[in-house]
């Protein structure tokens, strides 16, 4: 189940099948939802993120409509398990932290609210709906959408627009990240960087050595933005519940300071690599890759 689009195949055809694999990847994972919970969650929305970045190369090749009908129909499923996913993380960047503390001990009371946060999450999933399994059913109604999707174009023209529109986007989420590089601004750019990251993915066959090394750059950008972000979040919620301050006023303090130390490390790697990932217009931008994209095909 490769998340590449295949140059000598009918491209409206791969677009589709990339879709609906990551549809049925997704309703496969939920099968197994009693099995192995955060990993089912994890894979449903990641595979979510992947089918919306795949409608976003093609968004003006099929209708305005249908495109943000299908957005918001994987945007809202995705949400269904943002609760659960959110308390995940956080004990995840919980553990991260406590490695760099001086009274680690004091960070236990935080960990025990952050369970019981994580317990209530993941029971809000099963009662008193079973929301996995509506989940599941309406991922199965959405294959036959995809199976009547109309796309129009051909070749790299399918994709121009897409592509070039969410490069625009990224260059001027960065700007606005690199001048105030509070958590909103740099988790939008990730966002944008993330859906350049698979655009760059599901174009690969068309030099698959540059486009290769470039995504794997974009994806080191991406999740060190994905960190600062998980950082951000933990923060947020440890200053304004009041939970925290009275389990562990100290445990709270420490690991607040602690997590602006790791964000500033974070936001200075992402700066060494930014500039050179956004330095041309977005026009060029679409131009080179399509041009890229247009040999590979005339060499098959």
């Amino acid at each position: 189940m490769s998340y590449k689009i295949k140059h000598s195949r009918p491209l409206d055809g791969e677009l589709r099948r990339i879709v609906k694999e990551r549809i049925t990847t997704s309703m496969e994972h939920l099968d197994r939802y009693d099995q192995s919970p955060d990993k089912a969650i994890h894979e449903v929305r990641k595979n979510m993120k992947k089918s919306r970045a795949a409608l976003r190369l093609v968004r003006y090749s099929i209708s305005d409509a249908t495109y943000k009908a299908l957005n918001a129909k994987y945007r809202d499923l995705s949400r269904m398990l943002a609760a659960a996913r959110e308390a995940a993380v956080h004990l995840k960047t919980l553990d991260a932290l406590r490695g760099d503390l001086k009274h680690p001990k004091d960070s236990e009371a935080v960990e025990k609210v952050l369970k019981a946060d994580y317990r209530s999450a993941h029971r809000q999933l099963l009662q008193p709906k079973n929301i996995p399994m509506d989940l599941r059913i309406q991922l199965k109604q959405s294959i036959r959408e995809i199976d009547d999707l109309p796309i129009a174009g051909e070749g790299f023209d399918m994709f121009r627009k897409g592509i070039k529109r969410i490069y625009k986007q990224g260059r001027k989420a960065m700007t606005l990240a690199k001048a105030s590089p509070d958590g909103e601004h740099l988790h939008d750019w990730r966002k944008r960087v993330k859906y350049l990251w698979y655009h760059l993915r599901l174009l690969q066959s068309a030099w698959p050595k540059v486009m290769k090394g470039y995504a794997k750059s974009l994806d080191k950008i991406s999740d060190c933005l994905g960190l600062e972000h998980d950082l951000v979040d933990l923060k947020h919620k440890l200053r304004n519940d009041n939970q925290f301050a009275i389990a562990s006023q100290e445990g709270t303090k420490e690991l607040i300071d602690r997590i602006d130390q790791k964000r500033s490390g974070l936001q200075a790697a992402v700066w060494q690599d930014a500039e050179k990932h956004y330095f041309e217009s977005p026009k060029h931008f679409a131009r080179r890759i399509g041009h890229f994209w247009d040999v590979a095909q005339s060499e098959e």
